[in-house]
């Protein structure tokens, strides 16, 4: 007998290939419902993240999940990337020229009409100048923070939150929207450190990247 998701989710992220299996595991797990995903800025801008996700959902053959992109730079400070590790444009993409990108990632849709999942893509290939010269890539309409109101307002039971980037959305989300704060159960965040970080002397890159946000978060009770 087929049993209801027991947790309820909204994934913010910057994919990103520890973003991007966070969303495989939330796709796959019978416990858990996805409501959606929204996008902000970290590993790189927030465009290429959210085409990105897009394109590991459409490889995950998962329909039906919306992305909407969120805040596009810090509350305070300058944006900053990650292009050592991921690239510019980041991710997925430049994973391609790596050996191990080249074992892993397989080449990603230009667009998401006609068959799903990795058995459409078989023989699919597209050439490196035409990866971004796509007009429309199938990110939904509105701003991530917003959306993230509308869905978790409208739901019938408390949602838990899983931040695997900055936190700057959810800070923005707490702060424009208190009283819907009351129907999140709980808040997940990936980063941190204990000692050195990652990516300074004692920061955690999704940390560093915007600390204010951080702040807000973690004395929102």
């Amino acid at each position: 007998m087929e049993t209801s998701p027991s947790t309820s989710i909204w994934i913010d992220c910057d994919p990103g290939h520890d973003d991007a299996f966070a969303i495989l595991m939330a796709t796959q797990s019978p416990e858990i419902e996805l409501l959606g995903i929204s996008i902000v800025h970290g590993n790189d801008r927030v465009e290429p993240c959210g085409l990105n996700a897009k394109r590991f959902l459409w490889t995950c053959g998962v329909s039906g999940i919306p992305v909407y992109l969120g805040t596009e730079r810090p509350l305070l400070r300058n944006e900053k990337f990650c292009p050592e590790i991921h690239g510019i444009p980041g991710k997925f993409i430049q994973f391609k020229q790596t050996e191990m990108a080249n074992s892993f990632y397989p080449n990603f849709p230009i667009s998401f009409a006609g068959e799903q999942g990795v058995s459409g893509m078989c023989g699919f290939h597209f050439p490196d100048d035409e990866i971004f010269a796509v007009p429309e890539y199938g990110i939904n309409e509105g701003h991530g923070v917003l959306k993230m109101r509308e869905v978790i307002s409208k739901h019938g039971r408390k949602v838990t939150i899983v931040a695997t980037g900055a936190q700057t959305n959810i800070a923005l989300f707490i702060r424009m929207f208190p009283d819907v704060v009351n129907n999140v159960e709980k808040i997940v965040f990936m980063g941190g450190a204990i000692g050195l970080g990652n990516t300074g002397v004692a920061a955690e890159f999704n940390i560093e990247i915007d600390p204010e946000a951080a702040f807000i978060v973690f004395h929102s009770g």
